[in-house]
Order: structure tokens, then sequence, then C-alpha cells
């Protein structure tokens, strides 16, 4: 009991006690804080938990796990991401069956448990009082009636008077909660390359590149006066310098400012990571391996149309006599030319493997060319992709989604060879790399498995039934 009274009085302190001043935290912008989320990134990402497809962000599966309006993600368009939704119960409660989390499920269930306390309590003392009445006078079933309302009154009591004081010392005690687990994006906290930044961006300097490996540290006098648009700072922007951005927090972002016909990378000839440098390849990326696979063995021979039988790893087929790995020239009238005279290479990591193609942009014109008056679409690149459990490997056009989120020129499938054949002539052209882009140097940030469909078929030939899959999967692709 003595233990049980230091516990309240310690509470209650806890309570009223004053809140400690803590030092204010620099503002961190949204876009540079990996726990903020743009609403139909958040619905991608749930997908990959949910076993679904994000292409319509507004499915009411995928919605519900999206928080506007909490700090520090209150910025406009911005919020936080929970990997699940609603809790879900297969039987209705006070008329509800879904519940923002299983808290909030057992606080309904507590609140339940008092009334159901109340009833018992009720019900106890009219029993004892139809006890009273036909005791005839009968002193020991006067007493019992006696007892047992004043057993009921008492539990009644005590529920609620528990109730009552834990509320009013600290109502997180009666109030339970869990605490939500909000996922962080799959990115740098701020842009790897400078470049990315808005073109108002303004920056500090903060290591030169050959001290890429140092924690610098935000002087409390910077100014922010670099703008990477200025000509006249753009020796601070070399590749592998590294700058501070305002509103980012004391992480850094690179420069990548490099001579023409050179572009920023860290791979080293071997294709491992190595510092920041300027080297001559014109395309660059990676592709990770993040898709979770059923039992695609005994899928494939189920006889049925699937699509997420999925990939093993090396995803990209890279030991083979002819492989379709290349890049190409798309005309606008879906030609096909090929940029037979580019170097590639593939480098095979843990879960990812790395590939850079160096063409020259006489290399590029030259394709382009081909495509007479009408013009070109753009640049795809064929990889043959490694199926998993199947003899057939399938090969898929990978082009340009420039308009991802703060994370530019991510890659997108553009589909298997039936669909990119038929369906290349219509395409939306944005979804082609831009031919100054490749001169220039460009790299296809966050590529992963899961962003290209399996695309299964049963039997031995292709079918409409395959085709209408396709349809449903690159449905963005079909429009103009």
């Amino acid at each position: 009991m003595r233990a049980f009274f230091l516990l309240i009085i310690a509470s209650f302190f806890i309570a009223v006690s004053p809140p400690t001043a803590l030092a204010a935290e620099p503002k961190i912008d949204p876009a540079f804080n990996p726990i903020c989320w743009q609403e139909k990134d958040c619905a991608c990402a749930r997908a990959k938990f949910l076993r679904l497809d994000c292409k319509n962000p507004q499915d009411p599966a995928l919605q519900g796990g999206f928080v506007r309006g909490a700090a520090p993600c209150d910025a406009t368009g911005w919020g936080k991401c929970l990997p699940v939704g609603k809790t879900v119960t297969e039987i209705s409660f006070g008329g509800k069956r879904e519940f923002a989390n299983v808290a909030v499920f057992i606080q309904l269930l507590y609140r339940y448990a008092i009334g159901v306390a109340a009833i018992i309590a009720v019900a106890m003392i009219m029993v004892a009082g139809a006890q009273w009445i036909t005791s005839a006078g009968n002193s020991e079933a006067i007493a019992s009636a006696k007892k047992r309302i004043g057993g009921a009154l008492m539990g009644l009591f005590l529920a609620y008077l528990s109730f009552f004081i834990l509320n009013a010392l600290n109502p997180a005690l009666v109030n339970f909660r869990l605490p939500q687990v909000f996922m962080a994006r799959p990115s740098h906290a701020v842009p790897q390359f400078c470049s990315t930044v808005s073109s108002t961006g303004q920056f500090e300097f903060a290591a030169s590149k050959d001290n890429q490996t140092v924690k610098p540290s935000l002087s409390a006098q910077a100014s922010f006066s670099l703008a990477y648009a200025d000509p006249a700072a753009r020796d601070k922007f070399v590749c592998g310098n590294r700058l501070f951005i305002k509103n980012g927090g004391e992480q850094t972002c690179f420069g990548d400012v490099c001579n023409p016909g050179a572009m920023c990378i860290d791979l080293d000839d071997l294709g491992k990571t190595a510092p920041f440098h300027c080297s001559s390849v014109s395309i660059i990326g990676r592709i990770t391996n993040d898709k979770f696979t059923d039992s695609g063995c005994l899928a494939a021979t189920a006889g049925h149309l699937l699509s997420g039988e999925g990939w093993e790893s090396p995803l990209i087929v890279s030991h083979c006599k002819v492989c379709s790995n290349k890049p190409w020239v798309i005309c606008k009238n879906g030609t096909k030319v090929k940029i037979s005279d580019a170097r590639g290479e593939l480098y095979e990591m843990e879960d990812q493997q790395s590939y850079y193609f160096s063409l020259s942009g006489l290399m590029i014109d030259n394709a382009a060319k081909q495509c007479g008056n009408q013009g070109a679409k753009g640049i795809v690149i064929n990889f043959e992709m490694n199926e998993d459990c199947d003899m057939t490997n399938e090969n898929h056009w990978i082009g340009y989604d420039g308009e991802a989120g703060a994370n530019q020129n991510r890659g997108k499938d553009l589909g298997d060879d039936r669909f990119f054949e038929k369906n290349s002539a219509t395409m939306p052209e944005k979804y082609f790399i831009p031919l100054d882009k490749v001169k220039k140097g460009i790299i296809l940030n966050v590529f992963a498995a899961s962003d290209i469909h399996d695309i299964d078929c049963p039997g031995v030939f292709d079918s409409k039934e395959c085709d209408a899959v396709r349809a449903k999967f690159y449905s963005d692709l079909l429009r103009n």
C-alpha cells in the first residue's frame, strides 16, 4: 500500500512539473527530412507492404497511412507515412470494425469493461435487494444481502475512482496509446547532388573534394550566399566538393560540375564504391533487389497468369554470349535504333548491380539521324532481366521518370518486348530519356527490382489475356 501511494505521488509531480526547456533545433525543410513524404510516394511505399499496385494512389486500400499536419512535416503537400493503415476486426464493436491501431481497439474494450462493471454492480444490487425482501426477517439472509450490496458498491466505486484519479494525474495513464512507427524515405536526407536542389537553393561551402569522408561542421555564422546557378560560384560546386543547404541541417550535398563529356560518379573501374570523381560516362545507375517474392517455382508450374514471380540475383543478366543490355534511340514512330558502339559495364554487388554506358554525342546524333524528319523521342535502355524459376528471361525497356518527386532522373519500366513493340510510338515522350541529358551525363536514381513487372503467361504462347495484364500494369504509359 505504501508503494502504491508513493507511485501516485510520483505520477502527480511528473504530471504537474513544468517541461524542461530544450535548445531550439534548427528547422529542416520537409524535402530534406527522410521522415517526410509526399502522398503519392507514401502510397507507393505502402503498396509494397500490402502487395498492391501503386498506379492508383487513391485506392482505398492505400489510404489511411498518410498523416498530414504533423510536425516537422506540416508544410503544404507533405506528411508522415505509416507502413500499414487501419486495424480491421472481424466482429463489430459498438458498430465499429475499423480502428486507427490496436491501441484504439484496446481503449474501446477498456471503456466497455467499465460499462459492463457498472451493469454487473447494478444487477448484484438488484439481486441483493430481492434477497433482502424475501428474507422474511432472517438475519443471516439480510446480512448476506447487505454484504453483497456493499461489495457491489465498493467495486463500482473503486473502478470509477481509479479511472478519475489516474486521469487527473496524467491522461496518458488511461488513454492507452501506441507510439506510431513512421517510415523513412529510402533516400538521402538531402539530395545527393546540389544540382537537384531548387534553382533558388542557397548553399554554404563545407569541404573540398579531397576530404569526402570527413564530417564538416556548420558554423553559426554561415551566410548561405552561394547559388548553383551563379557562374562565379561554379568552382565551389566541382565534383566531390560538399556544401551545406539552407534549412538542410548539418548534412551536405555533393557538387557535380565536370568538364564537358564527363560526369560525376562514385564508382571506380572495377565497379566498387569510390570517392566522387569525374569520368567519361553518359548513363550510370543502380538497380537494387528489394522485391520479396512468394514461392515462384511452385506458382510457375500451376499454369496460372502471374505477375510477381520475380527476379533472381543478379537481376540483370550479364554472363551470356549475346546480352541485350544496350541503349537505344527511339524514333517518334516507334522505330528503334541501337547505339551499338556504346560501351557498357555491369557490376554485381551484394543486393544490387551498378551499370554504366559510355556513348559520345556523335554516337547519339548518328542514331537520331536515322529517325529522319520525324525526329527522336529519346533514349531507352534494354535490359535482360534474370527470371526466377524460369528458363526464359524477359527483356525490359527502361526509360525515364523525371517527375518522380524529390529524386529526379528516376528510371521507369516501359514494359517487356511485346508491350514496348506495340506501344512505343504512342507512349508519352516524357518517359524517354532526353538526348541532351544523356550528352551531359545522367544518373538514374532509385531504381529497384520492385519497379519492374514480371509478366508470366500461361502455356507456351503469349495471349490476349496476358496483354490485358500488361495494359493494367502499364496503364499510365497508354495515356498521352
